[in-house]
């Protein structure tokens, strides 16, 4: 990773994860992040066809590409063969659970070329499915501000960082798909109610049935 700004969100999302093979998406949040970083923060969900859409979008980003992002489709701000570059990375980083890298620069309508670095990250969804990617795009070489207008990005190559200590597929986001609770305490004993294994009742004491049927 070249940018400290990417190496920020990879540190943010490994202690997030806390062992896991990846955090839950609610886990992530603005104040977590902090200001600076956010800023240039994205949210995708991978949906079927291997279509990708942004959920959210940073301010920076608003201003690297010239507009809002939120909805739109990932693959719509990458240029020609970037796109297939673009989709196969994060398709590798969420049927891995490692963290993809990439680089290239963010094109303007008139030539205007900015250096640019990708990192996307795999997440879950409220319900336990990796179908999510944090990620976030820094401006390279010095630029610290780029005027808002459309761009689109020119991928050059990409990277895989490789994980340690991963766990195996996490348990749904407590409060969708809760373990039952066991028994606090004493456990209780379970008796049989009547049948061949009851004992049998004392001699002279008439027998109840534990049913009866009332005609009305």
């Amino acid at each position: 990773m070249k940018h400290p700004g990417s190496e920020a969100l990879y540190h943010f999302w490994s202690a997030l994860r806390a062992g896991r093979s990846a955090p839950y998406k609610a886990e992530v949040t603005a104040q977590g992040l902090g200001r600076t970083l956010s800023a240039h923060v994205f949210m995708l969900e991978a949906l079927t066809g291997g279509e990708l859409r942004f959920r959210l979008g940073g301010s920076a980003l608003h201003d690297l590409f010239g507009m809002e992002l939120r909805g739109m489709s990932a693959l719509s701000v990458m240029e020609g063969e970037s796109r297939a570059r673009f989709a196969d990375l994060a398709q590798e980083v969420l049927a891995s659970g490692v963290v993809g890298v990439l680089s290239g620069e963010a094109v303007a309508a008139g030539g205007e070329a900015v250096g640019i670095e990708i990192v996307l990250a795999p997440l879950r969804s409220d319900f336990g499915r990796m179908d999510r990617l944090l990620g976030a795009i820094h401006t390279l070489d010095g630029a610290r501000e780029v005027a808002p207008v459309a761009r689109r990005c020119r991928l050059s190559d990409g990277s895989i960082r490789g994980l340690a200590a991963m766990e195996g597929p996490a348990a749904a986001l407590p409060g969708f798909a809760e373990a039952p609770a066991g028994f606090a305490g004493k456990k209780p004993e379970l008796r049989v109610a009547g049948g061949a294994s009851s004992p049998a009742p004392r001699r002279g004491v008439r027998r109840r049935d534990h049913l009866r049927v009332v005609k009305g």
